[in-house]
């Protein structure tokens, strides 16, 4: 099954073709045709099934000594 994104989803939950989405993203579901042809009709696209594809790299949080100032 896969999970689906309405990248103009509202915030909160929206229904599309009988498919709850819950801040853009739906659960893992397996539509039938009609529902995959409304979701390309309305620019709903699969979210891969790797999450690691999904997160974006990690920040570089490392805190980096000050400079002296001389004046």
């Amino acid at each position: 099954m896969t999970r689906y994104r309405h990248p103009a989803g509202a915030p909160g939950r929206v229904v599309l073709g009988g498919v709850a989405f819950i801040d853009g993203v739906s659960a893992d579901i397996d539509p039938g045709p009609a529902t995959r042809q409304l979701f390309e009709a309305t620019g709903v696209t699969p979210i891969p099934a790797d999450p690691a594809a999904e997160e974006p790299a990690p920040a570089d949080d490392t805190e980096k000594p000050a400079r002296s100032r001389r004046k």
